[in-house]
């Protein structure tokens, strides 16, 4: 990532308050300082691929090992906390949505991959 983003501070939501900012790619950058996971099946070849998001999500599933891995026919939504049932989505196409619970579970039921998978801390 450091090759893409000048900076990591911008890997994390101003209003997420348990994570601290890291300055630079070298001293201190982890999973610690990430708001947001990332969708390792997001293609640019589907535009309704789910690339990365806000990470306060609650599911039918839990995360294991970092990953947390959904079909179409599981449960997703946003958490309270930061967005108030509200978050970001960003696509394979490269479009961001902002987003309700009904329509993060609609964007995982449309995202032409039988399972999501998430990196997710």
């Amino acid at each position: 990532m450091s090759n893409e983003l000048s900076t990591p501070i911008i890997l994390l939501c101003p209003q997420d308050r348990k994570r601290a900012y890291a300055m630079n790619w070298v001293a201190g950058f982890d999973n610690r300082n990430v708001s947001y996971f990332v969708g390792l099946n997001a293609s640019e070849s589907n535009a309704n691929s789910i690339l990365s998001g806000d990470r306060y999500l609650t599911a039918s599933r839990l995360p294991i090992n970092g990953f947390l891995e959904l079909t179409a026919k599981d449960t997703i939504g946003w958490t309270k906390k930061y967005h108030n049932y509200e978050g970001s989505i960003l696509f394979g196409d490269g479009s961001l949505q902002h987003l309700d619970s009904p329509g993060l579970q609609k964007a995982l039921r449309d995202s032409g991959v039988a399972t999501n998978r998430f990196a997710i801390s």
